[in-house]
């Protein structure tokens, strides 16, 4: 199902007791992107593997709106694992699923969204960790049916808030407070820890009651982050550990780097370290199959700094234990292999390996 808004903004959503578990479910599944198909099929249960399979369905129909399309668009993650398209700064959006249900928003702004499977709330939850004005509104409802509405009403606005201003659950639930009028309007304004920089009259939000679910959907109406949240802190790509891909990492570390203002020497020291890293990785961590590989690039301060870490799931292989070559010895003298990593242990500040539950773990620390 899809509806649309006023400004553009797409909502949609998908019941995945649709997609079945046969024929069908295994034709939508070969239509997906390789990451996609690695997410559905390291699910346990049938239930999860629906649920992964509609988020990327939801995805595809979405991006088909501006010309793109699933498995051909690259996603990255930001700080706390918020999605977004490093490739299509335009277009954001956002997905949520509870129950057989999974909901995707698509917008021109910063957006979030949130659906819950409704049940019989947890007031005690709601009393510790909403606002007292939440909880009362709450409390304040006649009957134990609209209480466990209006808990859920809350909850769902709250999480579309912090899923918009991607902060997920760093943020403290009653570091905000979302109000709601008897004629139904909704505002947002900050409390606590950190948020009281926050505009109420720059976020939108909205209801999509269907039955047995709750969602609620945020959109940041202007494009600049709170001043209190102050510089990002870490973005993330999973992707292909392929040769093909070493120029789309590269693209995604130098869209970070520019936000930060990186002097260009630096900057080409970190896309030679790429290249040498990344390469590494696509060459020998699955061979001969295909595997995934996460890049996270994180901003230090105080020296200002930026790491880069490179993750996979592949043999264990310590590039920094390799004998670093003799660079006194003329070029047909030297033995191959060994100068990529020696060039990138002397340009960067600081490199490091370890092996950490079955993952190849290699961070570089460039001071910019």
């Amino acid at each position: 199902m899809k509806q649309k808004g006023q400004r553009g903004e797409a909502l949609y959503w998908l019941d995945t007791e649709e997609l079945g578990d046969g024929i069908h479910f295994s034709e939508c599944l070969k239509t997906m992107s390789k990451e996609r198909q690695r997410k559905v099929e390291s699910c346990l249960l049938m239930k999860d593997k629906k649920l992964s399979l509609g988020a990327g369905i939801l995805m595809d129909r979405g991006l088909s709106a501006y010309g793109l399309c699933e498995r051909e668009t690259m996603v990255a993650y930001g700080e706390d694992g918020k999605p977004y398209l490093p490739r299509h700064s335009h277009i954001h959006f956002n997905l949520s699923h509870s129950g057989s249900v999974v909901m995707a928003v698509f917008a021109g702004v910063e957006t979030g969204c949130d659906i819950e499977q409704m049940q019989r709330a947890d007031l005690a939850l709601a009393e510790r960790f909403f606002t007292r004005k939440e909880y009362a509104f709450i409390a304040g409802q006649q009957g134990r049916e609209r209480q466990d509405e209006a808990f859920y009403r809350l909850w769902t606005l709250k999480e579309s808030f912090l899923k918009t201003v991607g902060t997920g659950l760093m943020l403290p639930l009653d570091a905000f407070e979302i109000t709601i009028s008897p004629e139904g309007k909704i505002d947002v304004c900050g409390k606590k820890g950190g948020v009281r920089a926050l505009n109420p009259k720059e976020f939108e939000f909205r209801e999509y009651p269907m039955r047995g679910y709750c969602a609620a959907v945020c959109f940041w109406k202007q494009t600049g982050k709170m001043q209190d949240y102050g510089r990002w802190k870490m973005k993330e790509l999973v992707i292909d550990a392929t040769v093909e891909n070493i120029e789309k990492v590269t693209e995604f570390v130098n869209e970070q780097l520019e936000q930060l203002e990186c002097p260009m020497k630096a900057q080409m020291q970190i896309n030679i370290a790429i290249d040498e890293l990344f390469g590494n990785i696509a060459h020998y961590a699955y061979h001969p199959e295909v595997g995934s590989a996460t890049v996270r690039v994180e901003v230090m301060e105080d020296p200002l700094a930026v790491t880069v870490t490179f993750i996979d799931n592949g043999v264990q292989y310590d590039p920094l234990a390799a004998q670093e070559p003799d660079t006194t010895l003329s070029a047909e003298e030297r033995q191959i292999g060994g100068l990529g990593i020696y060039m990138v242990k002397k340009s960067m500040d600081d490199i490091s390996y370890e092996y950490r539950e079955g993952k190849n773990i290699l961070k570089i620390k460039k001071n910019i």
